[in-house]
């Protein structure tokens, strides 16, 4: 149902795409152009002496923070555009299908019912505390990989590997770690955002009610998380490769050819894989949301509206 709405409706792919892009897409697609760091390269980026007998050397001190504060207001930004992203789209699907939030508020956890439309704002803070779970996956597993990455500075396991890629392959603990932290993090924000959306909670109460309504529903929360995961990964997952491939090519031609009409037909080449990849990663981006609006407002096995505490969602 989800999969037939947003193949009838492409423009939801742009909105899909926007939230996807903001909450780190653009990384994903811009990986199989850019050049990890080496161990060179990093050493001369941060300065030899930035760690003395002293400590830390002014210059470090300044290059990390400037180096936190893009990141935060990276995410910040990101996280903002993802708010407005899924505000569209929860009420795209929810006017379709002709549901609303009903006549009254629906229990689905604690927190007072807000009426009106959640503002963006709310959005904004319900989906930067759902952060919270993968947050606590990255403070306690940058402990861990900054032991293996000054491990891999002072004595290189492997010089043709990049770092980043030795790193993370010296630590799969700490990948699953974060995997899962940020499995989790996907799952309270998703839930969250529309029960905000639907029922005009609170941030608070919005959150709260989240929580409720997975632990009531831990099979349909578990399979709906799944299913959309896998499913993205299925289709954005060979975009990346066609993309990665494609680049390849055009580098190895663009360094050791100069044939003008095969550089052009295969730097179009890349503009379509990157076009093709953007598209698909929009529409399963869109399908994503489509899939959680219609596990809370309606029973997938055609049962009617799910009933939740009394009301619906």
């Amino acid at each position: 149902m989800a999969a037939g709405q947003t193949l009838r409706r492409p423009r939801w792919w742009a909105v899909g795409l926007a939230g996807f892009l903001a909450r780190g897409g653009i990384v994903l697609f811009s990986l199989p152009i850019v050049v990890l760091p080496s161990v060179i390269g990093l050493t001369t980026f941060i300065g030899p002496n930035s760690i003395t007998a002293a400590g830390l050397a002014p210059r470090f001190v300044t290059l990390l923070a400037a180096v936190v504060a893009l990141i935060a207001s990276a995410v910040l930004l990101g996280t903002l555009v993802s708010a407005a992203t899924d505000r569209v789209l929860v009420r795209e699907v929810v006017g379709e299908r002709g549901e609303s939030a009903g006549p009254g508020p629906v229990d689905v956890g604690s927190g007072s019912p807000e009426p009106g439309r959640p503002e963006l704002g709310r959005l904004l803070i319900i989906r930067l505390v759902s952060l919270i779970p993968f947050g606590v996956g990255l403070a306690i597993g940058g402990v861990r990989l900054g032991q293996v990455g000054y491990q891999e500075l002072i004595l290189p396991s492997d010089s043709t590997t990049p770092l980043v890629i030795r790193v993370l392959r010296d630590a799969p603990e700490i990948v699953a770690l974060l995997g899962l932290t940020w499995l989790a993090s996907e799952l309270l924000g998703a839930v969250a955002v529309r029960v905000a959306l639907l029922d005009g909670r609170t941030a608070a109460g919005s959150l709260g009610g989240a929580i409720a309504w997975i632990l009531r529903r831990p099979a349909r929360s578990l399979a709906t998380l799944g299913a959309t995961v896998i499913g993205s990964l299925i289709l954005v997952g060979p975009a990346i490769v066609i993309l990665a491939v494609a680049w390849d090519r055009v580098r190895t031609v663009f360094m050791e050819s100069m044939d003008p009409v095969a550089m052009f037909a295969l730097a179009a080449l890349l503009g379509a894989a990157w076009t093709l990849g953007l598209t698909v990663a929009g529409a399963a981006a869109a399908w994503r949301s489509a899939a959680w609006s219609l596990a809370l407002v309606e029973d997938h096995r055609g049962g009617g509206p799910a009933p939740v505490a009394g009301g619906t969602l």
